[in-house]
Parts: C-alpha cells; structure tokens; sequence
C-alpha cells in the first residue's frame, strides 16, 4: 500500500501560494447534530443540520524579503466579509489529484516572536463558507498547451458544480488570460461548462454551475497580449 507524503501538499489562498510559509495543516468537518426525545420512542433520534470547515494551519514562518505572507494575511482581515478563494492540496498539486477548496475568512491571526525561533505569523483558522471536494484540472504553473489533460470522474452527475480559479502572476503588455472549462461525455466532443471571468491582473474566482456535468472535465484557455505570461491554477468540485 502506498501513501502520500506530507511535504507534498500545496495551499494556494487568492493570488498567494502559501505553500512555502505553512508546516502543518488539513480541513476540520463539524456537522450540527439536534436531538429529538418523543416520548413514545425508546431511543434519542438524531438530525444532521449545517456543515462547517475549517482549516487550521500552522508554521507560517514571516519572510522578511518579500513580505508576500504578512501582506497576504492582512489582505485576508481586511477583506474578511468578502472572503477569498483557496486550494488545499494534501497529495500535491497534479492534474486529477484531490483538492479541497472553498472560500476562506480568517480568523485569529498572530504574529509570534521568540528569542530561540524564527518570527512566525500562523493565520489562524480559516473558515470556509462552502466547502468542495474538487479535482485539479491545471496544476498551478505558467505556460502549457490548451486544452489541458482530461480528468475522469467515471460518471457524470448531475448536481453541477464549482470552478475554482487562482491566478497568482499574470504579466506582460496587455496581458488577458481567458479560461474555460469544458466536460464531455465520451472524451471526443468538448462542450463549454464554465466559463471563467477574464483577467488582466491577478485574481481568483469561483463560478457555480447548476445541472448535468459529463464524465470527463478539462480546461482550455487564451492569453493573448505582447510577451504575456501567467502562472494559474484551476479545480473544479462536483456537487
């Protein structure tokens, strides 16, 4: 039996791969559960309510060069009822691979320095309003043909889905990166599924989409502009 190691997992937050600053992390479920005793029952009857996730993390070490983490991690207070997009990949970043992914709002961040460590600033839990268990259709990188590798899921469904994008470098003149993702039912003719915003800078997005999604998910794209270049990620979550 094989297993996956733990140094291989990714967590990528808005525009910001945070891969680098966590050491430790996962996804908390918490399912509310009421109660119910009638009296001509003999035992307590039980009803699952709301779902909740979390991901606590920890590590964060601050990196005083770049300062990418400490901006990151106040952008996400600042913008705490808005909420942002994240990936969390325990296997790695790879195409068809398990990403669980939703849209974060933080809470508890600190920033803790001790005489005998580095300077550390964990971001707390982050809270997730809607959590989706989704397959990477592009790892997150820069470059590489459209349309990317399919990814089959053995079956189509037939409660749609979410697409999540997080752009986190997009450069050149007039740069315009356009994604698209697209499902088939045989794995020969492509139909549009969802099409993503454009972007001209960084970003990310989540689009929903209601009804059937065939069997097999792929992406495809444009980035048209002088000497354009971005690095982006894309996974979609069946619902």
């Amino acid at each position: 039996m094989a297993f996956g190691h733990g140094s291989k997992a990714r967590l990528y937050v808005h525009t910001l791969d945070m891969s680098g600053y966590v050491e430790s992390g996962g996804v908390d479920y918490d399912v509310d559960v009421a109660e119910s005793r009638p009296w001509g029952a003999d035992f307590v009857e039980r009803y699952t309510g709301h779902v909740s996730a979390a991901l606590p993390l920890t590590g964060g070490g601050y990196d005083p060069v770049t300062d990418k983490n400490a901006d990151a991690t106040w952008a996400q207070m600042r913008e705490a009822t808005q909420g942002r997009p994240y990936a969390f990949l325990p296997q790695g970043d790879v195409v068809g691979r398990i990403a669980h992914c939703g849209v974060i709002k933080p809470t508890s961040p600190q920033i803790v320095a001790a005489g005998d460590d580095i300077v550390r600033l964990p971001v707390g839990y982050l809270h997730t309003e809607r959590h989706d268990l989704c397959r990477v259709l592009r790892a997150l990188a820069a470059g590489g043909t459209s349309p990317g590798s399919s990814v089959d899921n053995g079956a189509g469904t037939a409660d749609g889905g979410a697409a999540y994008l997080l752009c986190t470098a997009i450069s050149g003149a007039a740069a315009e990166l356009t994604v698209t993702v697209e499902d088939s039912a045989d794995e020969l003719d492509w139909d549009p599924l969802v099409a993503m915003t454009a972007l001209t800078a960084v970003g990310s997005e989540v689009k929903t989409v209601a009804g059937a999604v065939g069997q097999y998910l792929r992406v495809s794209w444009t980035l048209t502009g002088t000497d354009p270049s971005a690095t982006w990620f894309l996974a979609f979550g069946r619902r």
